[in-house]
């Protein structure tokens, strides 16, 4: 998408999670929050990104693996949003970097894309379409800096986007907004745009000079409207899909919305669900036209479903190949196997399980 790279932002430790796994690396439908945000920027045209962490990349093995285009600096200090993107001008070839900067570039190819889009590792649900609305809104500005909104009815807790129509003035930060701002609806969804340049030249003008001590990365906003550079907003009513991974709670929530959303598109393509609510899709499963799925199924890994298939309720299949019309009872557990085209599977089968 015209020599854009993203840069994502997953140096936070996820304490809340209480898991030894950093939260972005934690499943959701079969694979790590941090890969549904790297394949949904990749649907959209952003093949390169950088990805920002704490420490050493050895957890981040599998996902460095199976995506070529993906770059990674340290965050040494950890000092807030700003501190964080700053981190990645180690990963850039001809910009400045940030004097309270501390970093390394430590995988991937150093990046030189004319452009920057920034999210967060952790928020997993936005689809292509949002980020090419943006991307293209953008680049239709001209824009400087740009900022993606959302329309939230309880915007409690995000940062307001104080605006002029779709001229964006400042953010201001949930702890240090007034009372009139707080009833502003229009928040930070946590995506901003920049020309690269502009970007690390903001970030290395910022201060700490806010209730929390830290650099945030919003204040580029302010900063770029007094240097007189352009500053747009574009705002989304779809606010559920910019939800973060902070908590269990908002894992299941987050999962929850991206099955519906899968079994949705199956739908689409021509797949009945009875009760579809209580299916549980992995990923990368796949599943043919007029096939008819019962309540209850769990399909996980990589399982293909053919076409013209009856699945029974309460069936789970792991990693299985069901080739087209095929009938599978009720109860029944396929693990790794391939079920040949026209058979029948009784009710209560365990196939594949030693």
């Amino acid at each position: 998408m015209k020599n854009t790279a993203a840069i994502i932002l997953a140096a936070g430790k996820g304490t809340r999670m209480k898991s030894k796994t950093p939260k972005v690396l934690l499943s959701a439908c079969g694979i790590p929050v941090l890969e549904w945000v790297l394949r949904g920027l990749a649907k959209a045209g952003v093949n390169e990104s950088c990805l920002i962490v704490s420490d050493e990349t050895q957890p981040f093995k599998e996902i460095l693996a199976a995506n070529s285009g993906l770059s990674v600096a340290i965050q040494k200090n950890r000092l807030g949003t700003g501190d964080a993107a700053a981190s990645a001008a180690w990963s850039f070839s001809d910009v400045k970097i940030p004097s309270y900067a501390a970093g390394s570039h430590q995988h991937g190819k150093v990046l030189s894309n004319e452009y920057v889009l920034i999210c967060a590792g952790d928020v997993p649900a936005p689809e292509p379409e949002e980020y090419q609305k943006f991307l293209q809104f953008c680049f239709d500005k001209n824009a400087d800096v740009a900022v993606l909104g959302m329309d939230v009815p309880d915007p409690k807790g995000y940062g307001r986007l104080v605006t002029t129509g779709e001229s964006l003035l400042k953010i201001v930060e949930e702890k240090d907004a007034d009372e009139k701002t707080k009833k502003i609806t229009a928040c930070n969804t946590g995506i901003l745009f920049f020309k690269t340049k502009v970007l690390f030249e903001l970030l290395g003008e910022l201060t700490t000079n806010n209730s929390q001590k830290e650099y945030y990365l919003t204040d580029c906003v302010e900063k770029a409207r007094d240097k007189g550079l352009t500053c747009w907003t574009l705002v989304s009513k779809n606010y559920k899909v910019f939800q973060g991974v902070n908590d269990r709670e908002q894992l299941s929530s987050i999962e929850t919305l991206i099955n519906s959303r899968m079994i949705r598109s199956h739908m689409v393509s021509g797949v009945s669900f009875h009760l579809p609510e209580t299916t549980l899709l992995d990923a990368d499963v796949k599943i043919g036209s007029d096939t008819f799925v019962s309540p209850g199924l769990t399909a996980k890994g990589k399982t293909i479903i053919g076409a013209g298939c009856k699945i029974g309720p309460h069936v789970t299949l792991i990693d299985a190949v069901i080739e087209d019309g095929v009938e599978i009872g009720g109860h029944s557990h396929i693990v790794n196997k391939t079920i040949k085209r026209g058979e029948k599977i009784y009710p209560g089968s365990i196939v594949g399980l030693s």
